[in-house]
This record gives C-alpha cells, sequence and structure tokens, in this order.
C-alpha cells in the first residue's frame, strides 16, 4: 500500500531555504509581504540570518492572509521569482516587497483590479533578481504550463502552513517548537546561543 498526503512531499517542506542546510538547528520564519508586522520584524530577522547563517538553517514560508487583500499575489510572485530567478533572488525579492509594502498594502490598492497590481508587482519581481518580464507574466498567468505549477507550489506552501496550525504572521518555530517573544535579536540570540553551544 502507497502512502497518502494532503499534500504532495517536498524536500524542503515547502520553503525557501537559507543558512546551513546540513544543520541540526532549524528555524521556520512564517511570514506574509503584506503583513506590517512582518515589515517590523524584517530587519531584525536580516540580522539574526546574517549572524547563524553558517549554523542554522532558516526555513522561510510565505503565509498570505486573508485579510491582507493584495497578499497571495505577492506570495505567488515569490514563487516566480524563486523558479526562475538567481540563487538568492528570492531574499532580494523580500528586501523589495518589505521596503516598498506601503505602496500594496490594503487602502493603497483598493481600488485597483488584479492585473493592474500583479503589474504593478512585476517592476519589484524583475529588479535585481535575473527575473525578464516576461517570464514574471508567465509565472504568474496560471493558464499557462509554468503558471499552473507556480500556482500550486503557492497554495502548496499555504497549505503546507495551515497543516502546522500556522493562523498568524510573523510566526517563529525553532526544532519544532513555536517561540513567542523574538523581538529584538538579543532575544534570537538568548533562544538559539543554547542550542548551538
Amino acid at each position: 500500500m502507497g502512502y497518502t498526503s494532503m499534500i504532495p512531499l517536498q524536500k524542503y517542506d515547502y520553503a525557501f531555504p537559507r543558512g546551513n542546510l546540513s544543520s541540526l538547528i532549524t528555524v521556520d520564519f512564517y511570514i506574509d509581504l503584506t503583513c506590517s508586522s512582518c515589515l517590523d520584524a524584517w530587519p531584525t530577522l536580516t540580522n539574526v540570518v546574517d549572524e547563524y547563517k553558517d549554523q542554522v538553517r532558516f526555513m522561510y514560508r510565505v503565509f498570505p492572509l486573508p485579510y491582507h487583500q493584495q497578499a497571495f499575489i505577492l506570495a505567488k510572485a515569490a514563487q516566480v521569482v524563486n523558479y526562475y530567478g538567481a540563487k538568492s533572488a528570492i531574499f532580494t525579492f523580500m528586501d523589495t516587497a518589505y521596503a516598498l509594502q506601503p505602496q500594496i498594502y490594503n487602502s493603497a490598492t483598493s481600488d485597483m483590479t488584479y492585473n493592474q497590481v500583479v503589474r504593478m508587482v512585476s517592476n519589484w519581481a524583475t529588479k535585481d533578481t535575473g527575473v525578464s518580464t516576461d517570464d514574471y507574466f508567465i509565472g504568474m498567468n496560471s493558464s499557462t504550463s509554468i503558471g499552473s505549477t507556480i500556482e500550486m507550489s503557492t497554495r502548496y506552501m499555504w497549505k503546507y502552513s495551515c497543516l502546522k496550525d500556522i493562523f498568524a504572521t510573523p510566526l517563529y518555530i525553532i526544532n519544532g517548537v513555536e517561540v513567542e517573544g523574538l523581538d529584538t535579536f538579543e532575544d534570537w540570540k538568548s533562544a538559539l546561543d543554547p542550542l548551538l553551544a
């Protein structure tokens, strides 16, 4: 009898991996690229990764929250960049998305159509990522073969997060345990250093 799974199995568990992929210490970041709390946390997370990238495996999961109107478009664009872009392009895109987040937040895009937002995000997804404009639009078009694959990858990352009972962003899990109160670099240091000692 074969296995059954609610979503297809995948090597990196529907995440964008970074850091030391063979580390025994794994930190999962659950983020929404349109979430203002994630925007506030992003500089600290960047500093944590810079400090611990040689010792810790970091798994980034984009979890688009339903009350952020453009969250799924950004999550899908992240998959496009990951598919077409250079090795670390996904993280360049995340930096750009957070830097420009006020342009896409709910009130800023409330009168825009889906296609207008997709066009706006094209500039973000092609900035310093190695992704061409043509490839971006092919990837964002669910009626193409590649676009369908990207659509499903976006959904699977979201479904994976739901299976792990993720309900908010940012949310952090260290070695399978949800950890709260990681607001500063010092908080992260006090959580990670004992695991690495």
